[in-house]
């Protein structure tokens, strides 16, 4: 869709329509259509296309994310029971028993 926009603010001018006229019409400023004008005369077809990518940047490495995967992958049952320990109490139970 945005490609498709901006193939129509280039298109415009080529029809002798000015540039406040295409701002009106397209929704966007004037200093907009400008931009995209330039840099279609400077880019060529590939200012149509737009440069960032969707998403957030990875925040791992990929040995990070195959470590992070094999203790996702972990089953306890292969290791034997839990030691006692690490036994999660609810709060209230912890109260009665005089802890936090």
């Amino acid at each position: 869709m945005v490609i498709w926009r901006r193939a129509l603010l280039v298109l415009l001018p080529a029809q002798g329509i000015p540039v406040a006229k295409m701002a009106e019409g397209r929704f966007a400023s004037a200093d907009r259509v400008r931009d995209v004008i330039h840099h279609f005369n400077v880019d060529g077809f590939d200012s149509l296309y737009p440069k960032c990518k969707g998403g957030r940047p990875r925040t791992c490495t990929l040995p990070a994310c195959r470590e992070i995967k094999k203790i996702a992958e972990f089953k306890p049952a292969e290791h034997g029971p839990r030691p006692g320990s690490w036994r999660f109490l609810r709060p209230g139970k912890r109260r009665l028993r005089g802890g936090v």
